[in-house]
């Protein structure tokens, strides 16, 4: 079941909405997986269209399809089929405007403290910084590629600390509410979140 998931992201433990199963190309696709997946792809439409407004059409992570044309929303029916399939091609893309994310139609599930991002050794650029001694040198920037679980729901304000989120609202976003989403996501999300506040209970009281 789709659920919460924690991962670790510049050393600190961020709680998100995930997945459970794969979604996408060759993915166990399990209903409410799906539904996830869907629901959040519409928000970062949402959230890409409002920052392109600021910046222009022609930004380049914008959510489009292989002919260059906006994708549209989704709907959250928990069925992976060809629009979906061709969504989530879109979202990989856009995620590439920050420096790394793998476009194959497919969205893993993480295992609890995975990374959100990992250094792939390659040089993505050099430039010139200054050491201790005040001297110039030529500093490598290594290519970061990013779990496309993790970004999709950091992006999308799906965070799991509270569960009602709040709007992001220079991406003009409305809030992220458990509550709004269909069955059975729903009720897994709720199961989940019910877990987590007995746990962090558990966890305060020392026992």
């Amino acid at each position: 079941m789709a659920g919460i998931h924690r991962y670790k992201h510049e050393g600190r433990s961020v709680a998100l909405y995930a997945i459970d199963h794969s979604v996408g190309r060759g993915g166990s696709n399990r209903m409410d997986d799906v539904q996830l997946i869907q629901a959040l792809i519409n928000r970062y439409i949402v959230a890409t269209e409002t920052v392109a407004k600021r910046k222009g059409p022609k930004w380049t992570a914008r959510t489009l399809d292989s002919s260059g044309r906006v994708i549209n929303k989704l709907r959250i029916d928990g069925q992976c089929g060809p629009l979906t399939l061709a969504a989530i091609l879109a979202v990989q893309r856009s995620f590439n405007y920050w420096r790394g994310c793998t476009v194959d139609g497919l969205i893993d599930a993480v295992r609890d403290g995975s990374a959100s991002y990992h250094k792939t050794g390659r040089v993505q650029f050099t430039y010139l910084a200054i050491d201790k001694r005040g001297k110039y040198v030529h500093e490598k920037f290594m290519c970061q590629s990013w779990s496309a679980m993790y970004f999709l729901a950091a992006y999308t304000n799906a965070f799991a600390d509270r569960l009602i989120g709040i709007a992001n609202e220079n991406f003009g976003l409305e809030p992220f509410d458990v509550y709004s989403l269909p069955n059975p996501l729903k009720s897994s999300l709720l199961r989940a979140s019910v877990g987590a506040t007995v746990e962090k209970l558990v966890n305060l009281a020392g026992g």
